[in-house]
């Protein structure tokens, strides 16, 4: 498989916070890991 570069915007509140992307930076690196390839699977099954 070939690497794959998304562009992903976050959902931002009125006071410019990220909880997503605060959230995923906070995860352990096997976590992000995990996430990272079940969303990679997802987009070579075209179910993304």
């Amino acid at each position: 498989m070939s690497q794959i570069k998304l562009s992903v915007k976050f959902f931002k509140t009125e006071l410019g916070l990220e909880p997503v992307r605060d959230w995923l930076k906070d995860l352990e690196q096997a976590d992000k890991k995990t996430i990272g390839k079940a969303n990679e699977d997802k987009i070579y099954r075209n179910k993304f």
